[in-house]
């Protein structure tokens, strides 16, 4: 849903976006993802949907992929990769 709503996303992109998002599988918001967002957001002070996708990487304990620097603090808890668009 972020990715998806990222400001100033080009409609062009949209397909590209959603194929590579096809190929990831979709993990259900649950109890142990909720108090691990709930503990990381207050640990870290971060913003709930951040929260929610460190949470989430951490469950299923797959690496962070972001854009946002700021994610970079959790990397003493979760692997965090930090993406750089072009341009």
């Amino acid at each position: 849903m972020e990715l998806l709503s990222f400001p100033g996303m080009v409609r062009s992109e949209l397909p590209r976006i959603h194929a590579f998002l096809d190929t990831w599988p979709v993990e259900d918001l649950h109890s142990r993802i909720e108090e691990e967002a709930i503990r990381l957001r207050s640990t870290y002070r971060l913003k709930l949907p951040d929260s929610i996708i460190a949470a989430t990487a951490s469950h299923v304990g797959i690496p962070l992929v972001t854009a946002d620097k700021a994610m970079l603090r959790l990397g003493d808890e979760i692997e965090v990769l930090r993406f750089e668009p072009k341009g």
